[in-house]
């Protein structure tokens, strides 16, 4: 049975035979929407309105730098949209490290781009590929240009809109991943005042234990979760916002043995890692400089001279800033600094003395980021609590003379903070529970002599204190607040930290150049202690929880854990996705993780709509996919390149205007745009009859494309009418099943009354 479907454009007539094969009538339709070449020599006399990019967008980059070879980092821009006029500011981490930057460019029908400037850094030129407002993701290409115009650096980037104008934005999470019962602290703005009035996800799991709600921070205990990373995501009545990085369920515990050793400056004590694991500093407190060391590579990409004894930092949780207690007996300051470069963004003169006691862990940051606790370490000294944003001091806690303050650790769920102090000589020492929401100390429990470290479950549940006179821990339990057990552990205890996953204490021994391991259930040692160097003294565990960083005192850095990097980045003019299995790349959002030593990776390259995968590149190993982490880290370059070809059609070239399409969904840069200029030019301009359906399409287009942009309920309809189309060009299999499966359902319908009427018969 046949049937002609007539399609009338701009009053002429196209007449397609549909027989029984259905592909055929939705080839036939494609013929009358699908794109062409470029304007054939008409451009539309009404240009559509570019979409509008406003908002905060994160995503992720990589690229090539001839003196780095591949390069990888994240970004974040939040961007103003007035007509075809972009603003905003930047910010840029990873490899090519640089100060926050402004955003300059203009969107049009036919592009978005524009410049990220960096001073001091070279500027970036930057063009958008894709964008789908609608599904709230974008890609492009960015070059990095010296001040000649030579390109030095260029590479891809992809991104997500994590907020909209007017609507709820995550500014950072913390920590950046952990196991459920962990308690998480997301930090933002226009949050619900009311729990009921915020809807939180991890992941698609839904989470049901808010712990506190405010319009700028929410308290949560993480839900069980797959084992997938994925996106935070929270809905409140003003619109969903989208955590800037994916959230990590993946986090572990260092393996117990050392990997590598780097040279940093001299009498290195305290340490710090920034929340996307990609960094590592260290204080070097008899040099009087602070070195920033590349987790990836583990060699020091910088160092800043403060000419001045340096003994504790820390790193504020959205890793923008670096904060360093430095000063001699006299007096002192705190040096704020960029993260990225370790440039100096303030000066905090406030009166930080630093004493003869090691004090590695005698400053920290808020899980929120808005409040800086350092001690000063010296007879009668106090801990000061600073509200950053005002640099105002909040409070002053003191213990009177004879008692010395020390370790600083804020507990995961924003509400108290812990400071340890040393007692009287010959006396025990003491911690104070600071509780924030009075602003005073609500409670204190006994500890061992000269307390230095300590830290808190992810849970909040237990405290754990290094008394560094008395060779043992001491354990508080949060919760019961039974009196404190004590274990021993090695010689002068000093820096001591606790895994992402909760389950494990690591304790660097001064005195005996040991670290050693608790468990948090049994609060037992468990295993061997791990040899590190002479003098081991801060100790810091990176956020995915597979390595830790001791400071040794005798001018090194020792790496733990016995896991090695893998980066992803990305070459060529395509765009895409590489996945890897074991699970820990998804670049994507993460493109570079750690891997346990000895572990082979497979890579899958997964190319965009309009793109292809053209093979690997980097390190030797990288060549076929398959990457073995058996001796050092490793870098690997997927290639994408467009798939794009060049016109053969006499209608045009590549990239040009879907007329009808752009007009229904109001850009050309659209998703669903993408999909059909697509598959125009893989299946189209490769065959005359397809060539000859882009020609008729491109001379009688134009006209209606024009009449259907201005009219709002029309371009609804062309959407409603074209969504079959892009559904069958994006999942053909699965449209051409439904369609199999619908014929023989009406097959079936046709032939039952006749085989009733047989059956009746009889």
């Amino acid at each position: 049975m046949k049937r002609d479907l007539q399609a009338v454009l701009y009053g002429k007539v196209i007449r397609c035979e549909a027989i029984r094969v259905p592909i055929v009538a939705v080839l036939c339709s494609l013929a009358l929407v699908s794109c062409g070449g470029d304007d054939g020599g008409a451009p539309p006399p009404s240009p559509p309105v570019p979409p509008n990019i406003a908002g905060v967008w994160a995503g992720t980059w990589t690229g090539f730098n001839p003196a780095l070879g591949p390069v990888t980092g994240d970004w974040e821009n939040d961007l103003l949209q007035t007509g075809s006029d972009v603003t905003g500011t930047s910010r840029l981490s990873g490899d090519i490290d640089c100060p926050d930057g402004t955003v300059t460019g203009s969107a049009t029908s036919k592009a978005i781009s524009g410049d990220l400037l960096r001073v001091p850094c070279d500027k970036n030129r930057w063009t958008l590929t894709a964008v789908s407002v609608s599904s709230r993701t974008a890609s492009g290409i960015w070059n990095q240009v010296d001040s000649g115009g030579t390109i030095v650096a260029n590479g891809t980037f992809a991104g997500t809109q994590i907020a909209k104008v007017g609507g709820p934005r995550i500014a950072f999470v913390t920590p950046p991943g952990a196991l459920a019962g962990s308690i998480v602290t997301i930090t933002g703005s226009d949050f619900g005042a009311r729990a009921i009035d915020n809807v939180l996800d991890f992941n698609t799991t839904r989470a049901t234990d808010l712990l506190t709600v405010s319009p700028t921070k929410l308290t949560v205990r993480v839900p069980p979760l797959a084992a997938t990373a994925g996106p935070l995501t929270l809905t409140t009545l003003s619109g969903t916002a989208i955590g800037p990085r994916p959230f990590n369920p993946r986090v572990s515990f260092p393996k117990p043995f050392q990997t590598n050793i780097i040279p940093v400056g001299t009498g290195p004590e305290g340490v710090a890692v920034s929340p996307d694991g990609r960094k590592v500093y260290v204080a070097n407190k008899t040099a009087g400089t602070v070195s920033m060391v590349n987790t990836a590579t583990n060699q020091v990409i910088g160092t800043v001279n403060l000419s001045v004894s340096v003994q504790g930092l820390a790193i504020n949780p959205d890793n923008r800033r670096l904060y360093i207690v430095a000063g001699d007996a006299g007096s002192g300051f705190v040096s704020v600094r960029d993260s990225a470069n370790l440039a100096q963004v303030d000066i905090i003169p406030l009166s930080p003395r630093g004493g003869t006691q090691p004090n590695p862990q005698g400053i920290a940051v808020s899980p929120d980021g808005r409040l800086l606790y350092f001690s000063d370490n010296h007879d009668g000294g106090a801990v000061t609590i600073l509200d950053i944003a005002t640099k105002t001091t909040v409070n002053s806690i003191a213990r009177g003379p004879g008692t010395i303050p020390l370790g600083i650790a804020p507990s995961p769920d924003g509400q108290h903070v812990y400071f340890a102090f040393t007692g009287p000589t010959g006396q025990t020492g003491q911690v104070a529970v600071y509780d924030l929401s009075s602003n005073s100390v609500t409670g204190t429990f006994n500890v061992g002599s000269r307390p230095v470290g300590i830290a808190v479950t992810p849970d909040a549940g237990k405290v754990y204190v290094s008394n560094e006179l008395d060779n043992s821990v001491t354990v508080f339990n949060a919760v019961t607040s039974d009196p404190p057990t004590t274990t021993l552990v090695g010689m002068t205890p000093a820096g001591v930290a606790i895994s992402p996953d909760g389950s494990r204490v690591y304790v660097a021994n001064r005195g005996s150049g040991t670290v050693t391991v608790l468990s948090t259930t049994t609060d037992q040692i468990d295993g061997i202690p791990i040899t590190v160097g002479s003098q081991p003294s801060g100790i810091v565990i990176t956020p995915d929880g597979k390595r830790a960083y001791v400071a040794d005192s005798v001018n090194l850095l020792h790496e733990l854990g016995g896991a090695l990097s893998l980066t992803l980045a990305k070459g060529g003019t395509g765009i895409g996705t590489v996945m890897s299995s074991p699970e820990g790349i998804d670049c994507g959002g993460i493109c570079q993780a750690s891997f346990d030593f000895g572990t082979t990776v497979t890579l899958t390259a997964i190319p965009d709509n309009n793109s292809v995968f053209s093979g690997w590149s980097g390190d030797p190993d990288c060549n076929d996919g398959s990457v073995s982490l058996d001796t050092s880290h490793k870098t690997c370059t997927a290639t994408f390149n467009s798939s794009l070809p060049p016109p053969t059609s006499s209608s045009g070239g590549d990239g040009g205007s879907c007329f009808i399409a752009s007009a229904a969904y109001g850009s050309p840069l659209a998703q669903e745009v993408v999909v059909l200029r697509t598959f125009r030019d893989r299946h189209l301009l490769t065959n005359k009859l397809g060539r000859t359906f882009v020609d008729l399409y491109y001379t009688y287009s134009p006209p209606i494309a024009d009449y259907i942009r201005e009219r709002e309920l029309l371009r609804a309809v062309v959407r409603l009418g074209l969504w079959p189309l892009v559904y069958f060009i994006t999942y053909p299999l699965v449209t051409l099943g439904a369609i199999l499966l619908g014929w023989v359902v009406i097959r079936q319908a046709r032939t039952m009354p006749a085989l009733v009427h047989r059956r009746g018969a009889r």
